[in-house]
């Protein structure tokens, strides 16, 4: 016991976080096998650590505390009720890997996180790299198709990065004061990251970068005429480029309207038409069980039971996708599993995000972490994203860098609140020197 104390004070904790979750920022874009590496690593480290009053003393100073264990008081309840208790576990460990969050907003610095964001950044530029030269047919990876360049994920879920990539990008050169080659840098980065959208078949980043361009003009220009015109110019711009010049997104347009063409006419054969269905499924589950839902495992049966019950003949096409797959909506997804009361909870937990960003002092991460959750408050509309590896990893490093900054915030005021382990162990020293 004596060396394993002596060997954890010999590990420099503050320097193995950073780069720990550097790398972990990086490689998040590439690398499935190094996501689930870093979510384990992350917080054995943390545990191996200890300190753990420290740390819970800090963790009160979060307003973002409560609705988290309340979020996961549901959770549990969800799993608890859970008929297909297989299925509830594995739900339920999705969610045990939001304790990577609480890893990163206990050990870094304030002044890493620009570092950490650039790393993501970085990380992406390595997969679009890749995505492009498979493109233009210079270097194909593994199996990804010219037609739709996605080396490392699927099209939604890379979709997703690139949207909010865009975003972020798009916020720096607004915020920051960069010399001409930075800005540059910067500005073919953005457009790098937009082509890289909308030649690929992913509409959920595509869908959720409309709404979230709108409030970013809002936010930078205020709510006046320039910033309307200067939204809807931008959109306009974007989306008819990329209309005209992109095959691909061409394509998805036109399927789009006819997807949807069919589905008023009664075929639901189609991804719009499998979207329109579940929210219809959802809402007899919703008169069924409208406070708990069904349990958080047993959404599948409870789509099949309505499938069965109410004979929707209109969905016999579409049967066999209907109870094989989640809902394509987070919130639906809340409602079928936990009831108004789990989606309360839910919006309620998006609340208290949106709170604490609106309060950070730092203009550059207000507007950015504003971006961040009006975005994927979007895109929830279009995916289960928290149920969905690579999306899920997202939202747990930038949830992560929003509680560090709120916390951060708070040891200002009482700055002897949390003392690492490294620095208690030198005071020791230095006392008995």
């Amino acid at each position: 016991m004596t060396n394993f104390a002596q060997l954890r004070d010999s590990i420099n904790f503050e320097k193995l976080y950073l780069y720990s979750i550097l790398l972990f920022a990086f490689s998040m874009t590439l690398s499935r096998s190094a996501i689930s590496f870093f979510m384990l690593f992350l917080p054995f480290i943390w545990i191996v650590e200890g300190n753990f009053r420290d740390k819970f003393g800090v963790l009160r100073q979060s307003s973002l505390l409560k609705p988290f264990i309340l979020l996961f008081a549901f959770v549990i309840i969800g799993l608890a009720m859970s008929g297909d208790m297989t299925e509830g576990l594995n739900i339920f460990k999705k969610y045990c890997y939001w304790f990577t969050i609480i890893v990163i907003a206990t050990t870094l610095k304030k002044e890493h996180l620009n570092t950490i964001i650039t790393a993501f950044l970085a990380g992406l530029f390595v997969s679009e790299m890749v995505a492009y030269s498979a493109f233009f047919e210079i270097w194909i990876y593994k199996n990804t198709l010219p037609q739709n360049p996605t080396p490392f994920m699927n099209h939604i879920d890379y979709s997703v990065y690139l949207g909010f990539a865009s975003v972020l990008i798009l916020n720096r050169i607004f915020i920051k004061n960069y010399n001409k080659w930075q800005k540059l840098i910067l500005i073919l980065l953005l457009l790098m990251t937009l082509g890289n959208l909308f030649i690929i078949g992913g509409r959920t980043g595509q869908f959720a970068l409309v709404f979230t361009l709108v409030v970013f003009f809002i936010l930078h220009f205020n709510v006046r005429l320039k910033a309307i015109v200067l939204g809807l110019l931008t959109i306009i711009v974007i989306y008819s480029v990329a209309y005209n010049f992109s095959e691909t997104f061409h394509q998805r347009v036109t399927a789009s309207k006819n997807e949807i063409q069919k589905a008023l006419e009664g075929n639901f054969r189609s991804s719009w038409g499998i979207r329109l269905a579940y929210w219809e499924l959802t809402y007899h589950i919703l008169k069924e069980d409208p406070l708990l839902g069904v349990g958080l495992g047993d959404y599948k049966h409870a789509f099949k039971h309505v499938l069965d019950s109410k004979k929707l003949d209109k969905y016999n096409n579409i049967y066999n996708d209907l109870i094989e797959n989640h809902s394509h909506n987070q919130y639906l997804m809340m409602v079928a599993q936990m009831g108004l009361l789990g989606l309360f909870v839910m919006i309620y937990f998006l609340y208290k995000l949106f709170a604490v960003s609106v309060k950070i002092d730092d203009r550059g991460f207000r507007y950015l972490f504003i971006l961040f959750l009006v975005f994927y408050s979007i895109s929830f509309l279009a995916e289960p994203l928290w149920y969905k590896q690579f999306p899920r990893t997202l939202w747990i490093l930038f949830i992560g860098l929003l509680a560090n900054l709120e916390i951060r915030g708070s040891l200002i005021k009482n700055r002897s609140l949390f003392i690492s382990r490294q620095q208690r162990t030198e005071q020791s020293s230095t006392k008995l020197n």
